[in-house]
C-alpha cells in the first residue's frame, strides 16, 4: 500500500534538510569568507644592486569579502597600481606584485614577507655572486668577470707577497667593464701567494669576491721571443730594453742573412756568420716585430750583433760588430774595404716613427788587425754618448789620452768614448786601463751612467791579486773593473775595483752595470770559487771552481766602497754566476745571470737543488731593501732544457719591472712570437724571455 505524506509533513522535511545541508557546509550566501588560497613567491638570486626588484604576480584567491593585506620588508602593488608599504585590504581576483630593495653588496639577500588575510610567503632576493676569473697572456694576466646591474665601478686588488694586504692595482674601472689586462713583472710576483680580487662598489659601500691565486698561470705568462728566421747557430739571444720597457732589441750574431740594411731578405743564408738585429716593440699592450737590421757592409763572420745597446726611449740602437774587417777609421769611412781582418766596427741607427735607418758607420782612430772594436757598447740615456770597447787593442798607453799607435801590450784593450754633436759624432776620449798590460782584455764589459758622465769597464783578464798593487801580475785572469768621470767634455781616471777575495781565474769584470745616478756600480766574476750562499757570505773557502759571484760598490764621498758580495743560493761548480749583469735606473734591483746553472725548473722560484739538466742556465734576482741586498726571485725559461745557456744575457727597463734573458742554445724552431717551445730542431738558434 501507497503511504501518503500530507502538506504539513512535506514542509517539515524541507527545513529539516535545509538545516542539515547547512550543518554539511553548504552555503547560504549570506556568509563572509577571507581566508585566501596559499600563496608562494619564486625566491631570485643574481639580482642588481640597489634596485627595486619586483617579484612575479600573485593572484588572490579563495575569499568572498574585503581581506586585509600587510607587508614587511618592501611594498606592493594591487592591480599594477602604486606600490605602497601601508595597510590595505584586497578582493577576490586582486592581481598583487611585491618589490624589495635589494642590498648594495653582492652575494647578499634581501627579503620582505607578505600577508593577505591568516596567509603568508617571504619573498627572497640574493644579489649577483661575482665570480673574478684569470687567464695568461703575453707576459701579462687578463682578469674578467659578468658585469652587475647597479654597480658604478669595479676595482682589482692584488697581495703580490705572503703577509701584504690587498692594494688596488691601477684606476677604478667602468661600470660596464668585465675585464682587465695587467702588466706582470714576473719576476718579481710572489707567485706562490699572490692573490687577486674583485671589488664590486656602487656609491654607498664595496663588496669583495672571493680571492683567487694566478699560480697555475706563471709559466704561460712569460713572454717568449724568436727571430724571424730562427737557424741552427744563429744564437738569438743578446739583449737591450729601453728604460721605458717597450723596445727590446736582440742580436743573432751567428745569422747568416747576406741581406743589408733594414727588412733584406732574412732568408738568404749565403753570408755565414754575418749577423743581425732583431727589433720588437710594444703597441697598445701588445708585443709586435719591428725590424730586421742588418750592416750596410755585411760581412762574412762579422758577428754583427755581438753588442748592442738602446738609448732610454729606444730609438738610437748601437750595434757592434767585433770581427769586421773595414780598413777606414773614424766616422762614416769606406765599408768596402776587408784589410784590416777583426778590426771591428759599430753601426748607428736610428728611428722615426717604426722606421728604421743606418745613420753612422763608427771606426776606431787607430783601427788594427784583431782589436775587437765593438766586443762591447754602452748609449747613455738620451743617446748622445756612445762608449766602444776594443779588448784586442794593443796600445801600452795609459789612462786618457795616450798614444794609441804602438802595439807594445797586445790584447791590453782599450775604450774608445763619442759624443754627438749636432747629428755628428766624434771621438771624444780614447781610454785605457791605469794599470794597462797585456792580455787584461780591458773593454771585455762597458756601462755608462744615465748622463753619460760616468763610465765603467771591465778587464776580466787582468792579473793583479789586490785592490792596493795593480802593478801586481801574481794572479792570472784575476779580473778587475775601472771607473772613469767626464767634466766639461774632459775624462779622467777615479776607481780601480778589485774583488774582495781576488783569486786567479776569478774573471772578475766579466760583467758590469751601474745605475743611472753612477753611485752604484755592480760586477761580475764568472769565475769565482766560493762555496758561500746569499750575501756576504765566506769568501774564502775555493771548493766550488767557476760558481760565479758578483759584487756591488757605492760611491761614499769621492771613494768607492764594496757593499754586498753576492752569490747564487744554489751556488755549484761551473754555474758561472756572474756572466751578465743588469742594474734597474735607481740601482735597488739587481739581476745577475748563470748560463752554467743545471737546474731543470722552469718558471720563477722552482726547485734550486736539482741539477739534472746541465748548463740550463738560470738568472737571480736581488733587491736592495733599507741597506741590505737579498735575493728576491729565482728565474728560469717557461722551457728550460740542458744546453740552453739561458742567463747569458740580461736587460732590465728603468723601473726593473720588466727583464729580458736571452738563452742564446735554446733549440726550438718556432718564429716570432709562437709558443710553439718544445721542438728541438734547431741547434743554438736561440731565444728571449721577457718576464
Amino acid at each position: 500500500m501507497f503511504n501518503k505524506i500530507n502538506f504539513k509533513s512535506r514542509a517539515a522535511l524541507f527545513i529539516l534538510c535545509g538545516v542539515l545541508l547547512g550543518g554539511c557546509g553548504g552555503s547560504s550566501g549570506d556568509g563572509e569568507d577571507t581566508s585566501p588560497d596559499s600563496f608562494a613567491f619564486d625566491d631570485e638570486i643574481d639580482a642588481p644592486l640597489a634596485q627595486w626588484y619586483l617579484s612575479d604576480e600573485i593572484e588572490v584567491e579563495g575569499v568572498n569579502a574585503e581581506t586585509p593585506i600587510s607587508i614587511v620588508g618592501g611594498e606592493y602593488s594591487i592591480n599594477y597600481g602604486d606600490f605602497t608599504d601601508e595597510d590595505g585590504s584586497v578582493y577576490e581576483g586582486d592581481i598583487i606584485i611585491v618589490r624589495v630593495f635589494t642590498a648594495d653588496t653582492i652575494d647578499t639577500e634581501t627579503e620582505l614577507t607578505l600577508t593577505i588575510g591568516d596567509e603568508d610567503d617571504t619573498f627572497t632576493v640574493r644579489t649577483a655572486e661575482v665570480v673574478l676569473r684569470a687567464k695568461d697572456a703575453f707576459k701579462k694576466l687578463t682578469f674578467s668577470w659578468d658585469s652587475v646591474d647597479g654597480a658604478d665601478y669595479y676595482r682589482l686588488l692584488e697581495k703580490a707577497h705572503a703577509g701584504e694586504e690587498f692594494e688596488q692595482v691601477g684606476r677604478d674601472l667602468e661600470s660596464t667593464s668585465i675585464g682587465l689586462t695587467l702588466d706582470v713583472p714576473i719576476h718579481r710576483l710572489d707567485w706562490l701567494n699572490a692573490e687577486y680580487k674583485l671589488q664590486t662598489c656602487t656609491n654607498a659601500e664595496c663588496s669583495e669576491s672571493d680571492a683567487i691565486s694566478v699560480y697555475s698561470y706563471m709559466k704561460r705568462s712569460i713572454g717568449y721571443f724568436k727571430a724571424s728566421n730562427p737557424e741552427s747557430y744563429d744564437r738569438f739571444g743578446r739583449v737591450a730594453l729601453s728604460a721605458d720597457g717597450k723596445t727590446l732589441a736582440v742580436a743573432a750574431p751567428g745569422d747568416d742573412s747576406a741581406a743589408k740594411g733594414i727588412d733584406g731578405d732574412d732568408g738568404d743564408n749565403s753570408v755565414s756568420g754575418s749577423g743581425a738585429v732583431y727589433v720588437y716593440v710594444r703597441d697598445d699592450g701588445e708585443w709586435r716585430f719591428q725590424a730586421y737590421i742588418k750592416a750596410s757592409n755585411t760581412g762574412e763572420a762579422d758577428a754583427f750583433g755581438r753588442a748592442l745597446a738602446l738609448s732610454d726611449d729606444g730609438n738610437t740602437l748601437a750595434v757592434g760588430a767585433p770581427f769586421e774587417d773595414g780598413a777606414s777609421a773614424g766616422i762614416d769611412g769606406d765599408g768596402l774595404s776587408d784589410a784590416l781582418q777583426d778590426s771591428g766596427a759599430v753601426y748607428v741607427f736610428r728611428r722615426a716613427g717604426d722606421a728604421w735607418s743606418q745613420q753612422n758607420y763608427i771606426k776606431a782612430s787607430n783601427p788594427a788587425v784583431n782589436d775587437n772594436f765593438g766586443s762591447a757598447l754602452a748609449l747613455s740615456d738620451y743617446g748622445g754618448t756612445l762608449a766602444v770597447a776594443a779588448p784586442g787593442q794593443d796600445s801600452s798607453a795609459v789612462l786618457v789620452g795616450g798614444d794609441e799607435v804602438d802595439q807594445l801590450a797586445a790584447d791590453s784593450g782599450a775604450v774608445y768614448v763619442f759624443s754627438l754633436n749636432a747629428d755628428n759624432w766624434q771621438q771624444q776620449a780614447f781610454i785605457k786601463a791605469s794599470n794597462t798590460g797585456a792580455g787584461d782584455g780591458f773593454g771585455g764589459r762597458v756601462a755608462l751612467s744615465a748622463n753619460g758622465n760616468s763610465l765603467v769597464v771591465g778587464a776580466p783578464y787582468e792579473q793583479s791579486l789586490f785592490a792596493g798593487q795593480p802593478a801586481d801580475n801574481s794572479a792570472a785572469n784575476a779580473g778587475a773593473a775601472y771607473v772613469y768621470g767626464r767634466a766639461s767634455g774632459s775624462w779622467s781616471f777615479k776607481a780601480y775595483l778589485k774583488a774582495s777575495n781576488a783569486q786567479s781565474d776569478g774573471r772578475f769584470g766579466s760583467a758590469v752595470a751601474i745605475a743611472n745616478d753612477g753611485a752604484t756600480v755592480a760586477v761580475g766574476s764568472a769565475g769565482e770559487a766560493s762555496i758561500a750562499i746569499g750575501v756576504n757570505g765566506n769568501q774564502l773557502d775555493r771548493s766550488n771552481a767557476e760558481s760565479g759571484a758578483a759584487y756591488v760598490f757605492n760611491l761614499e764621498g769621492d771613494a768607492w766602497v764594496q757593499h754586498s758580495y753576492i752569490k747564487a743560493s744554489n751556488g755549484d761548480i761551473g754555474d758561472l754566476f756572474g756572466s751578465a749583469i743588469a742594474l734597474n735606473a735607481a740601482g735597488s734591483l739587481l739581476v745577475v745571470g748563470a748560463p752554467g746553472e743545471s737546474s731543470a725548473a722552469e718558471g720563477v722560484s722552482g726547485t734550486q737543488p736539482d741539477n739534472s739538466a746541465t748548463d740550463a742556465g738560470a738568472a737571480y734576482v736581488f733587491e736592495l731593501s733599507a741597506g741590505a741586498w737579498s735575493q728576491l726571485k729565482y728565474v728560469k725559461a717557461s722551457n728550460a732544457e740542458a744546453a740552453d745557456g739561458f742567463g747569458s744575457y740580461v736587460s732590465l727597463d728603468a723601473s726593473g719591472d720588466v727583464l729580458a734573458v736571452g738563452a742564446p742554445e735554446e733549440r726550438s724552431s718556432s718564429t716570432l712570437f709562437s709558443n710553439l717551445q718544445t721542438s728541438n730542431a734547431l741547434n743554438a738558434a736561440g731565444a728571449v724571455y721577457l718576464y
